[in-house]
């Protein structure tokens, strides 16, 4: 098909024909969008010859070109709808239903129907930079629509397309054939690829948040754990994914996958990393815009992957793109600019060094490295005062609702809630017992409670009487501090501080929910001076602490007295 006839097909509305087909299949089958794919390519096929009998099944399958595996698909996606064909076909014209057929990239999560968004495409294959001679692979292509944007703009090359699922295989197949270029659609899980197979240029985009069990048998997965000696029960797709990238990559090949904002910090993925940038394999990291995906506004990633690098380029492009009503884009000028900060330093783009990364232990999320420069005086990691750290119970709130007393006893829980202004609640909820398992999760008198992820990011000393079992729960870090080192509300003082609170954000990863990595709060910089300095702005915070609560509870009183005026006052 000439790349004229492709822009001519890619340029008629075909949201009629979606909505006529979506809408009449629904009610006679129970996967409308299989069979609106399979109704559309019966009518292109059968088009073809004119001939061709279409009163059934049978007499299709035998007088139009079709191979096995394709007629399978057919067979199960039209059983019960094969009359509704010919309804169809006077609906619109051949070319309404093959522009449907190559360009409606229809959304449906439960039938696995999801694609890459056509910008997205175009960002990657820019980075890519295509060549004819060139070997593309595209690991989990879907429906094939990185490929076929790729064709659309004449790149003329050698493309592969790999794909576990079978119907989103064939229909891949099918959209290959019209495309009519030099493209081979494979049905294979991407984790278990041979590694002899080499390719110059890799797309991917991989499911988000899908987990693999550590009894998988995939290269990918018997590759780490050869390496890393890994111990994990399960792992995120998104680093077996990538190392079938990098052991699929020709030398001077590059690639690029699309990730979630996780995989760039998650503790127990570390060595992975580790592993990723100690080897070279990562070229560039950017930030994308929230709400690129039509079905997820998750915090997405784009990594750049080639060989020998000593270096990582961080692009911040989360502003960058033409804002939409449902979802967002990017125009060309957008892409312009990424592309640009892709090769140039700008308070947006910044060419990290190895020995950097290490120094931030490996945590790949850009916002580490786009935060300003934080100076503070007599500065240690906070490791250096920290006796132990532990993170609150897992609890349910209908296990804590099991366990909860009316009546006072020795055991309270602590929950994020029970922070409010930088103070932990007196009036916390009271608890029957604490089982001996849970008993790790007590906290110690003068223990720095730090939320693990919340936005504004809260902090709290606790106070706790020999009397009283307090039991941490839900999304809290309970920091016991070395006491003769440090004085916790002088610690709590630097972390309600402006450099504190900056501190803090500049080790959360993560936009849509900031969150603390455990290594990263062990590493931050905070102030050590000698316990007289500590001592005397310690009193000088609790003095006002004091003074501030003693003032909200007036607050509290003239509020409740401005309630009261009406009342008391009406004749």
């Amino acid at each position: 098909m000439t790349k004229e006839k492709l822009q001519e097909l890619r340029n008629l509305d075909t949201s009629k024909v979606e909505f006529y087909l979506i809408n009449e299949l629904k009610g006679i089958t129970g996967n409308a969008y299989y069979a609106a794919f399979s109704t559309a390519y019966v009518i292109v096929k059968s088009s073809e010859n004119i001939t061709a009998d279409i009163s059934s099944f049978e007499n299709f399958s035998r007088e139009c070109a079709i191979n096995s595996t394709t007629i399978e698909f057919l067979s199960y996606s039209l059983k019960g709808v094969w009359d509704f064909i010919a309804r169809a076909k006077g609906m619109f014209d051949t070319d309404m239903y093959l522009a449907f057929l190559l360009f409606s990239d229809l959304s449906d999560t439960k039938s696995d129907l999801t694609a890459t968004p056509d910008s997205i495409s175009e960002l990657a294959i820019r980075l890519l930079d295509i060549q004819k001679s060139d070997r593309v692979a595209d690991y989990f292509t879907g429906r094939a629509s990185f490929i076929r944007e790729c064709i659309v703009r004449n790149l003329n090359a050698k493309y592969f397309g790999f794909d576990i699922c079978d119907s989103l295989s064939i229909i891949a197949t099918i959209r290959a054939e019209f495309l009519q270029s030099n493209i081979e659609i494979v049905q294979q899980n991407v984790l278990s690829m041979d590694y002899e197979n080499k390719f110059n240029k890799i797309f991917a985009n991989y499911p988000f948040g899908v987990r693999v069990t550590s009894t998988d048998n995939s290269n990918a997965l018997q590759f780490l754990n050869k390496r890393l000696s890994m111990s994990k029960k399960v792992i995120f797709m998104d680093w077996l994914a990538n190392t079938t990238i990098i052991n699929t990559l020709a030398p001077n090949g590059k690639a690029v996958s699309i990730t979630t904002t996780g995989a760039l910090f998650r503790g127990d993925e570390r060595d992975i990393r580790k592993y990723f940038i100690d080897n070279g394999y990562i070229n560039t990291i950017i930030a994308l815009p929230t709400g690129m995906f039509e079905t997820t506004r998750i915090s997405t990633i784009l990594i750049v992957f080639s060989h020998n690098n000593q270096s990582v380029r961080f692009v911040d492009a989360r502003q960058i793109c033409t804002k939409g009503r449902r979802y967002n884009t990017f125009s060309k000028e957008n892409i312009d600019e990424i592309i640009n900060l892709c090769s140039n330093d700008d308070k947006l783009s910044k060419l990290v060094s190895k020995n950097e990364i290490i120094d931030k232990d490996y945590n790949l999320d850009p916002n580490t490295y786009f935060e300003a420069e934080i100076n503070i005086p007599h500065g240690t990691m906070f490791e250096t005062v920290i006796k132990n750290i532990t993170r609150g119970a897992q609890l349910t709130a209908n296990q804590l609702d099991e366990l909860s007393s009316n009546e006072p006893t020795e055991y309270q829980y602590l929950m994020l809630s029970d922070i409010r202004n930088g103070q932990i609640a007196e009036d916390l909820s009271y608890i029957t017992t604490i089982e001996n398992n849970l008993l790790k999760y007590c906290i110690k008198d003068k223990s720095i409670i730090i939320s693990k992820s919340a936005a504004p990011i809260k902090t709290a000393v606790a106070s706790v009487s020999e009397k009283v079992n307090l039991l941490a729960t839900g999304n809290l870090y309970v920091v016991e501090v070395d006491t003769d080192k440090i004085n916790p509300y002088f610690l709590k003082s630097f972390l309600d501080s402006d450099v504190g609170i900056l501190s803090l954000k500049s080790i959360c990863a993560g936009t849509t929910i900031p969150n603390i990595p455990i290594e990263s709060l062990k590493k931050m910089i905070i102030p050590v001076p000698s316990m007289d300095v500590q001592n005397t702005i310690a009193e000088k915070y609790t003095a006002a602490q004091k003074e501030c609560a003693k003032l909200q509870e007036q607050l509290k009183q003239t509020e409740i007295k401005m309630r009261n005026i009406y009342e008391e006052n009406i004749s």
